[in-house]
């Protein structure tokens, strides 16, 4: 399966990509700041302009919403 995570790479979205690469699945990110990782492939969103690679949707099966707006 593979999987897309925003915020992969803070806390919590992290911890769920290390469970599912463990499981040898395939994970994108969908990030606001794009974060060197080179399991994972990494896309950009941003959200103050309405812009997102709509490439990280490409072959996805589950998408995991984890957000936080400070």
């Amino acid at each position: 399966m593979k999987y897309l995570i925003t915020g992969g790479s803070g806390l919590v979205g992290s911890n769920i990509t290390e469970l599912i690469l463990k499981n040898k699945e395939e994970v994108n990110w969908l990030t606001s700041s794009k974060k060197e990782n080179n399991a994972v492939n990494s896309f950009n969103w941003n959200i103050y302009k309405n812009q997102i690679d709509s490439a990280c949707f490409k072959n996805v099966d589950v998408i995991f919403i984890w957000l936080v707006l400070v």
